[in-house]
């Protein structure tokens, strides 16, 4: 005996459109037939009457018939929706705790082995791990990546607007990447002064500047500049992010916020990058109420702009808060 295959959502909405464009259909095909009726209609005016009468009664009963129809299947299709959503949301909670314990156990357990706690380890043995450890790094922030995308498309992650210095968060981050600055020998300036406290999420903030300074230390070249530049107007706070780094190409430049995109020259520079920092870093400018473009030209440098409203952010309920990257904290 054949076993019945489940239909999948899409299938079953095609479906339901089609009973929807089944039943106007008939519907029309009704009406023209009784109006095809009435035209071969020679009798008196009273049968003309009673005739048009009919054809108003059987129209109102393929409309109604259509519209039966048509909210039965928009509650059939809301409700598909919503358990979808449910089982997203599941998933995402799911994966949350499943795929990060694993790493962050070989993580405590890597950093145990490297301070010679439980022995000391040959150069060899010293090697290995740091290339385990490496790796495994790798594996947390492609997670993180994973599932910051997927509690931003869901719109499940939180926003707790609190008082913030923005010019201490930018210092702050700028603090993180210090040791790469430093052996890279990049000229690193922030410029940050009168800048009035805000209400903003720290933790949104903290992100998109992550990704934004990264990006530049990452694709900055030895011996390169990099400016970080806070200012306001009267409606909003404005961060700039400046290097001499790569560039984007100009043919690529429309796609830099897509979802996993990488310009061929960033991936000379860093094979191991995600895609996802930029597409997550506008997401997050578009929640809160701000903006995020850039300018760049290729071989000399870029530019990127992250704006805030003054105004403040207003509290917003969710399952889970965005995760930050743990490698600069």
């Amino acid at each position: 005996m054949l076993e019945r295959r489940k239909l999948s959502i899409r299938e079953k909405l095609l479906l339901g459109f089609g009973g929807i464009a089944t039943a106007i259909f008939i519907t029309v095909i009704y009406v023209f037939q009784a109006l095809n009726t009435l035209k071969t209609v020679t009798e008196v005016d009273g049968e003309i009457l009673a005739i048009q009468r009919q054809i108003i009664f059987i129209a109102a009963l393929a409309v109604a018939a259509a519209a039966a129809i048509a909210i039965a299947v928009i509650r059939f299709v809301t409700t598909e929706m919503q358990v979808m959503d449910d089982q997203k949301i599941e998933f995402s909670a799911l994966t949350s705790h499943q795929l990060r314990t694993p790493p962050t156990i070989i993580k405590y357990d890597t950093e145990i082995l490297l301070s010679g706690d439980a022995g000391q380890l040959t150069r060899k043995q010293q090697q290995y791990m740091r290339e385990i450890e490496h790796a495994n790094q790798r594996m947390i922030d492609i997670i993180h990546a994973l599932l910051n995308v997927s509690r931003m498309e869901m719109g499940t992650f939180s926003i707790q607007p609190q008082e913030v210095d923005i010019c201490a968060l930018v210092r702050s981050v700028s603090n993180e990447v210090r040791p790469v600055v430093r052996e890279k020998h990049i000229i690193y300036t922030v410029s940050c002064t009168r800048i009035p406290k805000i209400y903003a999420d720290p933790r949104l903030a903290r992100i998109v500047l992550q990704n934004v300074i990264g990006n530049a230390v990452k694709y900055t070249e030895n011996g390169g500049k990099i400016t970080v530049s806070a200012y306001a107007s009267e409606r909003d706070l404005f961060i700039e992010v400046t290097d001499t780094g790569c560039g984007i190409p100009k043919e690529v430049q429309a796609h830099v916020f897509t979802k996993l995109f990488r310009a061929d020259n960033a991936r000379l520079l860093d094979p191991e990058g995600t895609g996802l920092g930029l597409y997550i870093a506008r997401a997050i400018a578009r929640n809160v109420g701000g903006k995020m473009w850039f300018e760049s030209v290729e071989g000399k440098g870029s530019s990127f702009f992250f704006t805030l409203p003054r105004k403040g952010l207003r509290n917003k309920a969710g399952r889970s808060q965005l995760a930050i990257d743990s490698t600069m904290v």
